[in-house]
């Protein structure tokens, strides 16, 4: 594990700069969008207002657009078994220690 720590170190410094949340980069409502397809059985767990944990890296994108996009390719035509489309929004609230160093 202790060999990991540099590479997951590396992967979090590309995908968010410290220095972003001073350029205007992060959103000032800590809302993050993710786009995808959750099959029926999982829906009535995901509730507005629901606080979960993400026990890894979860990919979100500060631009709804971008997720939707995501969302659109994440339900194929040729699946036999559509899914619904969803689109998250995520909120990172400022007392998060795991993003605390990039506000």
């Amino acid at each position: 594990l202790q060999d990991l720590v540099p590479v997951v170190r590396a992967i979090n410094t590309l995908c968010v700069g410290r220095d972003q949340a001073s350029k205007g980069l992060w959103p000032s409502d800590g809302i993050c969008f993710r786009g995808g397809a959750l099959p029926d059985k999982h829906l009535s767990f995901f509730t507005v207002g629901k606080k979960y944990r993400v026990p890894g890296f979860l990919a979100t994108s500060f631009k709804e657009k971008v997720s939707m996009e995501f969302a659109h390719r994440s339900t194929p035509a040729h699946l036999v078994e559509k899914q619904p489309m969803v689109l998250w929004q995520i909120k990172v609230v400022q007392d998060c220690v795991q993003v605390g160093d990039y506000k």
